[in-house]
């Protein structure tokens, strides 16, 4: 009897682990509640912009009682959803950055939790955290050459270009007489955006005051800084009317981004 007892242990413990691992697979093979799932990755609620709030969506596999909330790191900062009776399908939510008392919370990344009264899932911690950023991007150094251009098409001086580094990756924006005219395509800490010289479709000869800013991907916009005039033109002369006698010669002061000019003189 003695040598059985420890037999039977033996496979009584071979049988729950093979119970347990059952189960264990069992559960792997089960789908997941929620499915779709669509989370914003930065928000400021100060910006101002689109981007003081940020969609959160999934669709439910069947009609659920289910709370959706916000937390950092296991501390529930806001709740979207208390234990609602929600149909099959998508689940449409929107936050904006706020405390449940309405208090903007401090900058910093937040995880979506959704969490069932019933079900082998009983919560669930979206792996994409949303991120909180109420800083503004600063404008480290910027530079701009040149401050004539042409934009005829010749390749010389067509357009002036703007060289920037930032305080954090962000899209350049280039302002002509404080009108937002140029923004960059990416974020990027360092880049350099180009003006064509033109305005709302039109060429706008003369001189221009260009500053420069940068937004970043939460829209919090940076404070626009000087860069400097622009002088748009083409061929400009030394002087516009001129004097000269009969059968004397004329010798005319002329400005322009090319070494070849072609003249042509006679009635307008």
């Amino acid at each position: 009897m003695a040598r059985i007892a420890p037999t039977l242990l033996v496979l009584a413990l071979l049988a729950a682990t093979a119970a347990a691992f059952v189960v264990t697979e069992a559960l792997k093979l089960r789908l997941s509640p929620i499915t779709n799932v669509r989370v914003g990755r930065v928000l400021s609620p100060v910006c101002g912009c689109t981007k003081e709030r940020t969609d959160i969506s999934f669709r439910l596999r069947k009609r659920s009682r289910v709370t959706v909330q916000i937390v950092s790191g296991d501390k529930v900062v806001r709740t979207l959803v208390h234990a609602r009776i929600k149909p099959r399908g998508r689940l449409q939510l929107t936050w904006n950055g706020r405390d449940d008392s309405g208090k903007i919370l401090p900058d910093g990344r937040y995880t979506v939790r959704v969490e069932f009264p019933k079900g082998h899932l009983r919560r669930i911690d979206m792996p994409n955290p949303l991120r909180i950023d109420t800083q503004a991007p600063r404008v480290l150094s910027v530079t701009m050459k040149p401050r004539a251009i042409s934009p005829d098409g010749d390749g010389f001086s067509d357009r002036t270009h703007v060289t920037f580094t930032l305080s954090e990756p962000a899209r350049g924006v280039i302002y002509v007489d404080g009108v937002q005219t140029v923004l960059g395509n990416f974020p990027r800490a360092a880049d350099d955006l180009n003006w064509n010289g033109r305005l709302g479709g039109q060429t706008a000869r003369g001189k221009h005051r260009i500053t420069f800013a940068a937004i970043d991907p939460a829209g919090n916009r940076g404070k626009a800084v000087p860069v400097g005039t622009v002088v748009v033109r083409f061929v400009t002369l030394g002087r516009r009317t001129i004097h000269v006698a009969a059968g004397r010669r004329v010798q005319l002061t002329v400005s322009a981004d090319h070494r070849a000019l072609r003249w042509r003189m006679g009635a307008r």
